[in-house]
């Protein structure tokens, strides 16, 4: 498996979110810094994208966000997801999201999208909490515009997926959120 920064093609932009600071002690306090620190990191994410989307030339094609917790397992995992995008679908990402809304938003722990079309329509990476996590405008952007998304088989939103997993994978009895085309597998802890 190659690094990504090993790959000719792709421009990495690699940032850094910085923690919160614990404060506080105590039930009350340690579940105020929680509720702090999510909606924190939210935009922490957020500002890390747009930080990445202004260092990123203008006449870039395709954007791809990926946690650093998201560990692509088959070289064939970008491809898989270029493959998907075509003349109405301008997204494909590595899970739906359907906690905070009924119609799903891809997950900005992994996806790519239209960058072209992302400027052109104006859209950013900034929650709009409770509703909007980050990176969901992407999503409900292209959709008001018309165009559609795509979003990988997940074990996340689908369990019975992980009986698909071959027994004799090394992956089989990990417990983590699996994407998968089952050929080119992606995995999450």
């Amino acid at each position: 498996m190659r690094c990504l920064l090993e790959w000719p093609d792709l421009n990495v932009v690699l940032n850094r979110t910085e923690p919160l600071p614990r404060e506080g002690r105590g039930l009350s306090a340690r579940s105020k810094a929680k509720n702090l620190q999510t909606q924190w990191g939210s935009y922490a994410n957020a500002v890390g994208l747009e930080i990445a989307a202004r260092m990123v030339d203008p006449g870039t094609r395709y954007f791809v966000t990926l946690h650093m917790d998201t560990t692509p397992c088959k070289d064939t995992w970008l491809q898989h997801l270029m493959s998907k995008m075509g003349e109405t679908v301008r997204a494909s990402g590595v899970r739906m999201d359907r906690a905070r809304t009924s119609e799903g938003a891809l997950h900005v722990l992994g996806y790519v999208f239209d960058f072209q079309l992302f400027r052109k329509l104006g859209l950013d990476f900034f929650p709009d909490l409770p509703g909007y996590d980050v990176g969901y405008k992407v999503t409900t952007g292209l959709r008001t515009a018309g165009y559609e998304v795509y979003a990988c088989a997940n074990t996340f939103t689908d369990p019975a997926l992980v009986e698909k997993i071959p027994r004799e994978s090394p992956f089989c009895n990990l417990h983590v959120d699996e994407c998968s085309d089952f050929q080119s597998q992606i995995r999450r802890p």
